[in-house]
């Protein structure tokens, strides 16, 4: 018998293993790929490209999505420079320890993981979570309104998510990192 050899055996269950594959790849290539061929069969269909680029332009939605999306990104960017700007300086400044514990506050912000960040600003800004009471308490936000959802909370998630990529581009222009001593 072919099959009671091990090493038959163990190929015989990899190629199972293989094979259990299939399905989630296929499923997962539909996902992607159809809707990429609809937008390409647009782009590329009957209509003008030029004609398709300007109903889509005049469609009042889209423009209000571009000009939230600009909105968003430019708060981002200024956040991001400002805050990336003075912690690199002041971490240029500060004792070798000190510098070190912000930096691995840094790093570790970064290396987390977008999604879990995602989460913890939602749990953060939800109407009971601690930021919102606190608010509401000193008169920024009104009773039983949450942050959640808002320009505000996006704009604080996304120079949460990108911060750190500016303050360390920014400090190793400003000094770099010194190191223990």
């Amino acid at each position: 018998m072919l099959n009671s050899h091990p090493i038959a055996a163990s190929m015989n269950n990899a190629k199972w293993a293989y094979a259990t594959l299939v399905v989630p790849v296929i499923a997962l290539s539909l996902a992607v790929y159809l809707p990429l061929a609809s937008i390409a069969q647009r782009a590329l269909g009957p209509m003008d490209p030029v004609t398709l680029f300007s109903t889509i332009v005049a469609d009042p939605l889209y423009q209000r999505a571009l000009v939230t999306t600009l909105e968003i990104s430019l708060y981002v960017t200024i956040c991001c420079l400002a805050l990336g700007g003075l912690l690199a300086i002041f971490m240029v400044h500060v004792s070798a320890r000190i510098e070190l514990v912000i930096l691995t506050l840094v790093v570790s912000s970064w290396w987390m993981s977008v999604l879990l960040r995602s989460f913890i600003w939602v749990v953060l800004l939800q109407r009971n979570g601690p930021i919102s009471p606190f608010l509401q308490s000193i008169g920024i936000v009104a009773p039983g309104e949450t942050l959640l959802f808002t320009k505000a909370s996006v704009i604080i998630a996304m120079t949460h998510v990108l911060a750190p990529i500016s303050i360390l581009t920014r400090l190793s222009r400003f000094g770099g990192y010194r190191g223990p001593k």
